[in-house]
């Protein structure tokens, strides 16, 4: 049963190639325009492209989405995806022309500057690489990647501050406490870390949104993955039932996954969702769901 709690506008199937080394820690997917105001004919045009695609009818799926972007240039979605897309087929030039196009209408994209940086790092352009790193302040999620990448290359970087310098004639001052970490223990090598989950015997499991994959972390320390590539997409949040089933908002394909540990199976439980972001499960069976691209919270009962 599913019961919708707001208006759903279904829009969404973004691809897996979206995520080779990147996006997705989140504020490279939030867009500055609502879906709601896209053009009527655009959304359908998308919308059949996503299908397309899904069924790796690229071409057919290419020319969707530059439909779609010839009704509504302020799509983004669908630049991303006709990229996205044009990444999928190997077909390099197009991929970055367009993701370029993609990052002039938001500037403030910082995953999408270093997956700019990153393609044109693997042709060996490294002025092109250096004007993006530069465009990622510190701070971010992917300033160390920045560095890190900058230094792979040889190329000398000053990334933009976080915030202006303070003038050294002016006194801050601050009630905050300083924060003792001396509790900390970190467990690193993640790619875009998001959903965490806990079962019932104490394993932790991580969404590792931008390698697609689903990490298991034994009670003891112990990392394996528990499942990579398709169908996920994008995994998001996550959410173990009382049976330790776990649920996953695979973000890019609009659907709900669901993993069986007793079968080490992974399926499809829900699709035409728009943008699954964070799951909730409650002790009576029902699964909370909050969908970005509506702006609406559903409900499913799954036991």
């Amino acid at each position: 049963m599913l019961i919708i709690l707001s208006e759903d506008l279904k829009l969404h199937k973004q691809l897996k190639i979206f995520i080779i080394s990147i996006f997705v820690c989140f504020g490279c997917f939030f867009l500055t325009k609502s879906a709601f105001s896209y053009e009527v004919e655009a959304v359908k045009a998308y919308n059949e492209g996503i299908d397309l695609n899904y069924q790796e009818r690229y071409d057919e799926a290419i020319s969707c989405f530059e439909e779609a972007l010839d009704i509504d240039p302020a799509f983004l979605d669908a630049y991303r995806n006709l990229a996205a897309t044009y990444e999928q087929i190997g077909n390099t030039p197009k991929a970055l022309e367009t993701y370029e196009t993609l990052y002039a209408k938001n500037s403030r994209d910082y995953e999408l500057a270093y997956k700019l940086a990153s393609m044109h790092g693997e042709i060996y352009n490294k002025t092109k690489v250096a004007y993006y790193l530069r465009k990622i302040p510190s701070g971010t999620a992917r300033y160390k990647d920045a560095q890190a990448l900058a230094k792979s290359l040889g190329i000398q970087l000053t990334l933009v501050p976080a915030q202006p310098s303070v003038k050294k004639t002016q006194t801050i001052k601050s009630t905050v406490k300083p924060v003792n970490n001396s509790g900390k223990s970190q467990i690193k090598g993640f790619n875009g870390p998001a959903g965490i989950a806990k079962d019932s015997k104490g394993n932790i499991y991580v969404a590792n949104f931008s390698d697609n994959s689903i990490i298991q972390i034994k009670s003891g320390g112990v990392k394996r993955v528990l499942f990579k590539d398709k169908p996920l997409n994008g995994p998001l949040g996550l959410a173990i039932d009382i049976y330790d089933n776990i649920y996953v908002a695979n973000y890019n394909s609009n659907e709900i996954l669901k993993i069986s540990l007793k079968n080490n199976t992974i399926n499809v439980l829900y699709k035409n969702l728009s943008r699954p972001y964070s799951l909730m499960m409650d002790s009576s069976g029902y699964l909370f769901v909050t969908e970005q691209g509506s702006d609406s919270l559903s409900r499913f009962k799954v036991f």
